[in-house]
């Protein structure tokens, strides 16, 4: 056997190291947005909001949470292999505005000639955002979702424990290629099998995408004293950082223009509006942002 050249690269060591520098960006969850508590981001945001410059306007748009979806799902060409898919806000809220329409019913049916495929394009949008067009189709789906599947759907009901587990292969549908299309079947609610709880088919994330805007001097003149950005917290075993120090809001001011108050600068930004918040709420002019952002 000839000797081995030790200076040829092996590609058994290439994919090697592929896995070891392949991961993806977790972001940071939000805290508020899921109910554990303060969120040292989302104040930071709304004080740079309160600023009113174009400036801080720009970045907290940036740092504001952004939710992604988190469906059960099989492809066609393997329907016995699942797969927990992620889908962003525009894709999402088209499935659940048709679901909630009552005109895609069946797109979770697992039977064949029951259940239907959905259809996920990647284009171009306006302002040159990319776009992602959901559709089902028109024919009944050929084939079973198999119980081998259904028995071992993932508990989205732990989805920040899921969406945290390096172990877990998360298919992003942003990694098309422009123009490319794909094709699934969304699986039922996970916990299918427990009559009258057959109702959730997604789960939402939210995430601070852009932490890294978010830099020590700044934290520091927030709060007056040296606090550690939430991105690099002691707490980083499940991503949800405990902050004790949050950012001090800007001072309050009403601005006034023609003797009528101005709107503020987050106004109609649905990443920003919430229907619960007491600062949302106390806002003169939250019904309008509620009827511009939808909800």
């Amino acid at each position: 056997m000839p000797k081995k050249d030790p200076f040829l690269l092996d590609p058994e060591d290439g994919a090697k190291m592929e896995k070891e520098v392949k991961g993806r960006s977790r972001g940071v969850i939000c805290r508020k947005r899921h109910g554990l508590g303060d969120c040292e981001i989302c104040n930071y945001v709304s004080a740079l909001y309160q600023q009113g410059d174009k400036e801080s306007t720009d970045k907290a748009s940036k740092l504001a949470a952004k939710v992604r979806f988190y469906l059960n799902v099989v492809f066609p060409d393997d329907p016995s292999k699942l797969v927990l898919m992620e889908i962003g806000k525009k894709a999402g809220d088209r499935i659940i505005y048709k679901w909630k329409k009552g005109e895609w019913k069946d797109i979770a049916h697992p039977k064949k000639g029951k259940g239907r495929e959905l259809r996920i394009t990647k284009t171009k949008g306006d302002m040159g955002f990319n776009n992602y067009d959901v559709d089902p189709s028109l024919d009944k789906a050929d084939y079973d979702i198999p119980d081998e599947v259904l028995d071992n759907l993932y508990d989205l009901d732990n989805i920040l424990e899921l969406v945290q587990d390096e172990n877990i292969e998360i298919f992003p549908v942003s990694s098309l290629k422009m123009d490319e299309s794909l094709t699934f079947r969304i699986c039922p609610y996970w916990k299918w099998k427990e009559e009258g709880k057959n109702s959730k088919i997604m789960a939402p994330v939210w995430r601070h995408w852009n932490a890294n805007l978010m830099n020590e001097s700044e934290m520091e003149e927030s709060t007056g004293e040296e606090t550690k950005p939430p991105w690099e917290t002691d707490d980083v075993e499940d991503d949800i950082p405990d902050f004790s120090s949050p950012p001090a809001k800007a001072e309050e001011k009403e601005v006034k223009a023609k003797g009528k108050v101005k709107k503020p600068a987050c106004f109609g930004d649905e990443d920003c509006f919430e229907e619960e918040d007491d600062q949302c709420q106390s806002c003169a002019f939250f019904k309008k942002c509620k009827a511009v952002v939808g909800e």
